[in-house]
């Protein structure tokens, strides 16, 4: 949730807070009084004015669990402000959302039944489509998977509703965040050696081949970093020996068998 409190306003957004009149603990809790960052998408227009807790689930999301959450977003809305929840989820809980009755808002979103003081959304961010302003969205949760990880770094250079700085400040974050590394960040850690050659040869149209090198040569420098967290010296140093594709070849293979 980093990801989207570094895109919000200063100020608006507090990650892990606490709200204490209830003694609520909330992952995320963003004072929308302020417009919304594009990196909301579909939902910016939805939540806008509102007072939002947003809660991330990795796991089984249960019953119990879900309506947990409502009940701490109404808890954690003042007086006479309008709340709202949201409920970012790894994998679809299709039994939760049929148990709900929840009425789908487009691909990947959903709207739970609540009363009059709230409004809950329950979104699947690898279900969200290609749509303009969706990309951030879909960077949500990592991805080990080399297709998948290629279609969101095309999905957030090209998307129109995506102002040039938002990009910026999520190529820095997945630059300068410092996170516990394995294979599955991978494909964040290419994503921004991908950025920083596209950007380097951008002007250099018709050489598809130089471009495809540069991502290349991107991804093994960060599979590089990984390795030297992971795999003893002498093995890193024999990877640096072989030719960049067979390298990033051998350690990946070498990274999934870990």
């Amino acid at each position: 949730m980093s990801l989207l409190r570094a895109c919000e306003v200063p100020g608006s957004a507090r990650e892990q807070h606490p709200r204490p009149r209830h003694t609520l603990f909330i992952d995320l809790f963003v004072d929308a009084q302020s417009p919304l960052s594009p990196v909301w998408g579909p939902l910016r227009a939805l939540l806008a004015g509102r007072q939002i807790a947003v809660e991330v689930e990795s796991g089984a999301l249960s019953e119990e669990k879900l309506r947990y959450h409502i009940a701490k977003s109404l808890l954690a809305t003042e007086a006479g402000r309008r709340g709202a929840l949201v409920v970012i989820c790894r994998k679809a809980p299709w039994r939760r959302l049929r148990e709900f009755e929840a009425q789908e808002v487009e691909p990947g979103i959903w709207r739970l039944p609540t009363d009059s003081r709230t409004v809950a959304y329950l979104m699947v961010p690898e279900l969200v489509g290609m749509g303009p302003g969706r990309s951030v969205i879909r960077l949500l949760f990592a991805t080990s998977d080399p297709k998948e990880a290629a279609a969101r770094k095309h999905h957030l250079l090209t998307d129109p509703d995506m102002p040039s700085d938002i990009k910026n400040a999520v190529w820095n974050f997945f630059k300068t965040r410092e996170v516990v590394m394995g294979y599955e960040e991978l494909a964040h850690l290419g994503m921004v050696e991908f950025h920083e050659a596209s950007m380097r040869m951008g002007e250099e149209r018709g050489e598809k081949r130089g471009r495809q090198v540069g991502e290349q040569r991107g991804m093994l420098r960060a599979a590089l970093t990984i390795a030297k967290k992971l795999l003893p010296s002498h093995e890193v140093e024999q990877l640096k020996a072989l030719p960049p594709e067979q390298a990033l070849k051998a350690l990946t293979k070498r990274l999934q068998a870990r």
